[in-house]
């Protein structure tokens, strides 16, 4: 171990090696073995490693950790790891030393969250804290964990933390910027990576300036993470999502494709190539690439929402309900999720169910005006047509560049025998460049509003 500490590590390897070979075995030695694989990329290697120790002691505690982190890394047999670490636990002989209770603790917590326990998860590193003292591997530990559940304001306290504890640790910075971003306070998460390098800080930052629709500054963070022409599989994604915003899809379809293609493909993969599929008129390819994204990322918002949305666009209304429900449960506070949903609601005839979810969006973002324009047509279809117009009047009040909210408040001002003010807004909404069928919805307003006496 001292020699491998100095940087000497074929020769301490070389040591251990012998150690373990040793009859009986120095288990301590196996277990330094694996962590030394897995440092190296060699999960398998370190898990054969950890295995054997545990195969000989199975409450053998740096192994059980050692084995827990091998499955994280390959994705398997974690009820295995759970059973392991309770296992080490509950033996007070086997109670993890000082130095690895942390690491320990961490592992454990991890492997509850991939089991779908993230409350329990959570919990676990907060009593670890109370009881080790707080320390910025905890903190980022659990900043982690909030993250994978969306818990966006929990994620960026405990982020916030680690940042404090370890302030030159640009790792725990790209957590603070995640959980910012899920936020919505995208200036902020910029704010958080100000003045620090490196392609995960690179990413993060585009991704906050991708949202913030700053197309060019996006696509620049992205360019600087490329190194000898090559850029990373999670910046490429993003790098042809810039190019599908500003009109460039047939540019992006190719190394979207190439991405998804690929053995592991990056995460949003297959959504940004569905959203490129959209963007060039292939809906059906587009459908099968957001179905895809929904099998391999189940837990993931994204692939849901984009599908519900395609499915919405295209009257397959029952669908996108379906769809648009399991985004909305998996990341309950994703504003877009509710507005597609209380769209997909009223056109379904579920006028009242559409008013829950609008109020959740507007509840947030008061200011909202598609969810007022969409909240106006629930009211309307529910025959309350004075409630109708005050939200559409506030919609106009908001976004008076809009046709669409001009629309609806002709909408509604037609159904109060308003004819004044619904062919006001009829007109404007053409003056504001109403195209197709909302075109052709204002000029028959207008017509309507002509005949209306209030």
């Amino acid at each position: 171990r001292i020699l491998v500490s100095r940087g000497e590590v074929e020769s301490g390897r070389g040591r251990m090696e012998i150690a373990a070979r040793a009859n009986p075995p120095l288990l301590r030695a196996l277990s330094d073995l694996g962590d030394h694989a897995l440092e190296a990329g060699d999960a398998e290697g370190a898990l054969a490693l950890h295995a054997s120790a545990l195969a000989a002691h199975a409450t053998h505690p740096r192994a059980a950790v050692g084995a827990a982190e091998a499955r994280l890394r390959l994705g398997r047999d974690l009820e295995t790891s759970r059973k392991e670490l309770a296992a080490v636990e509950a033996d007070e002989g086997s109670a993890p030393p000082r130095d690895l209770r942390p690491r320990f603790e961490i592992a454990y917590a991890r492997v509850l969250s991939a089991l779908g326990e993230a409350s329990p998860a959570a919990a676990r590193l907060s009593r670890a804290a109370e009881t080790l003292g707080d320390s910025a591997p905890l903190a980022a530990a659990l900043a982690e964990i909030q993250l994978e559940a969306r818990v966006w304001d929990r994620a960026e306290a405990a982020a916030a933390r680690a940042v404090k504890l370890e302030p030159r640790e640009a790792s725990h910075r790209v957590l603070l910027a995640r959980a910012r971003i899920g936020r919505g306070r995208f200036a902020e998460a910029l704010a958080a990576t100000n003045g620090q390098d490196g392609r995960a800080i690179r990413v993060q930052r585009a991704i906050a300036r991708f949202r913030m629709g700053q197309w060019a500054q996006a696509r620049a963070e992205l360019e600087r993470t490329g190194k000898d022409g090559k850029m990373p599989a999670e910046a490429a994604v993003w790098y042809a999502l810039v190019d599908v915003a500003t009109g460039k899809a047939e540019r992006a379809l190719p190394l979207l494709e190439k991405l998804a293609a690929a053995r592991s493909p990056p995460p949003l993969a297959h959504v940004a190539l569905g959203l490129a599929l959209e963007a060039d008129g292939q809906e059906g390819e587009a459908e099968e690439a957001y179905r895809q994204a929904v099998a391999r990322e189940p837990h993931a918002p994204e692939g849901h929402l984009s599908l519900g949305r395609l499915l919405l666009s295209r009257g397959r209304t029952a669908e996108a309900i379906a769809a648009l429900e399991k985004g909305a449960l998996i990341d309950p506070s994703d504003l877009a999720a509710r507005r597609f949903l209380g769209e997909a609601r009223i056109a379904a005839g579920q006028p009242a169910a559409a008013r829950a979810d609008l109020d959740f969006v507007l509840l947030v973002t008061p200011r909202d005006a598609t969810a007022l324009r969409l909240l106006s047509a629930a009211w309307l279809a529910e025959k309350q047509p004075a409630e109708a117009r005050r939200a559409a009047d506030q919609a106009v009040l908001f976004a008076s560049k809009d046709p669409a909210s001009h629309l609806a408040v002709a909408r509604a001002a037609v159904a109060q025998k308003d004819g004044t003010a619904a062919r006001s807004h009829a007109e404007k909404a053409l003056r504001l460049g109403a195209k197709g069928d909302a075109a052709d919805e204002a000029k028959r307003l207008r017509d309507v509003a002509a005949r209306v006496r209030r």
